[in-house]
């Protein structure tokens, strides 16, 4: 569930019979520590898409915060890698629940 933003990891805990506590802790933590080391650990990348991209993959709303911080073009493709993963995650992870009988 970490990949993914708050709301969709306490679905995807609910579904997987996770801790949903535990769950939308390490999504948080995830996300406040991918934007606040974004700047050190992309600080060699020059290419606004990859590092917008890297943001909301990785850091999910508030490295998309962080994304428009560094510029509109880093803003709209982190925006764009959160959203595609949420969505991607939303569907195939039931489909593999069902596919394995849970």
């Amino acid at each position: 569930t970490r990949a993914v933003t708050t709301p969709i990891a306490i679905n995807i805990a609910t579904l997987i019979h996770a801790p949903v506590a535990m769950a939308i802790l390490i999504v948080i933590l995830s996300g406040l520590l991918g934007a606040a080391l974004s700047p050190w650990i992309l600080r060699n990348l020059d290419d606004e898409r990859a590092a917008g991209l890297a943001l909301g993959l990785a850091a999910h709303a508030i490295g998309t915060v962080q994304a428009w911080q560094r510029g509109p073009v880093a803003g709209r493709y982190s925006a764009f890698g959160m959203a595609v993963n949420g969505m991607l995650t939303a569907i195939w992870l039931p489909t593999v629940m069902i596919l394995l009988g849970h």
